[in-house]
């Protein structure tokens, strides 16, 4: 790949992501001298966050792409702590991924205008992934046999949205929340999710997926929980899986 060729596939990957930590660039298209001249002219630019080095577009790139449409819809990021939060969420992506999850969708943040002007802006707020096949296949198995001798058999399918845009929560399609910013997703966000996801870990019949840096005290809060959990409902058969699964993507060793 020439010189030209590799910078326009790194200014492609950069705008269509978001932003991605400057170490995950170069893991995937090589050196930083051999695509440097995008920050020297003012494509790329290099924020230092908590997550390390992130690389997001300038408003000469967004220019750019929407003059020759490379990329449409390309996410706009400004803010250390978004560009962060979306390289954060992208490489806890990239693990789950790994896995043989799927994504399925972001949910974003909406925006604060009101009316015909109401929208969303670039900031992840979710990602809800489907499960791997493996997974899958073991949940119909879990339905047929907690269906108290009847046959009964849900499928993991593509949800659908109604109406209005809005998507229920179904059987093998978990979310993710992931974020950097402030530490992390600490203990009184871990209970406002868990508040929110009460009923839908049940539907997804998989556990909430959260990425954080540390452990810290939320490990011990989860075994409170479950311990909480299986004394209240010793049958349940949410009792298979736990509520919350944690995703430990430290930050970079300074």
């Amino acid at each position: 790949m020439g010189t030209l060729e590799l910078e326009n596939a790194v200014l492609a990957k950069v705008l269509q992501a978001g932003a991605l930590t400057t170490r995950r660039v170069i893991a995937e298209h090589g050196p930083k001298p051999n695509w440097s001249r995008l920050l020297r002219e003012g494509y790329l630019r290099e924020v230092h966050t908590p997550y390390g080095a992130v690389l997001a577009v300038t408003p000469r790139a967004h220019g750019l792409n929407a003059e020759k449409q490379v990329v449409p819809d390309a996410p706009y990021l400004t803010g250390p702590s978004a560009v962060a939060d979306r390289a954060y969420q992208l490489d806890a992506l990239a693990l789950l991924e790994a896995e043989g999850y799927t994504l399925h969708r972001h949910e974003y943040k909406r925006s604060g205008k009101v009316g015909y002007q109401a929208g969303t802006t670039s900031q992840i707020v979710r990602t809800v992934l489907r499960v791997p096949p493996a997974y899958a296949a073991r949940l119909k198995d879990t339905e047929s046999y907690f269906a108290s001798g009847r046959y009964f058999v849900r499928r993991v399918l593509e949800p659908e949205a109604d109406q209005w845009g809005i998507f229920g929560e179904v059987l093998g399609y978990p979310s993710l929340y992931a974020s950097i910013g402030g530490g992390g997703i600490g203990l009184p966000r871990v209970r406002t999710l868990l508040r929110r996801h009460h009923l839908d870990i049940d539907n997804w019949r998989h556990p909430l997926i959260l990425a954080v840096p540390e452990e810290g005290q939320l490990r011990s809060l989860l075994r409170v929980l479950e311990a909480e959990r299986a004394q209240a409902n010793p049958r349940n058969v949410s009792s298979l899986y736990p509520r919350v699964r944690l995703l430990i993507l430290p930050r970079p060793a300074s």
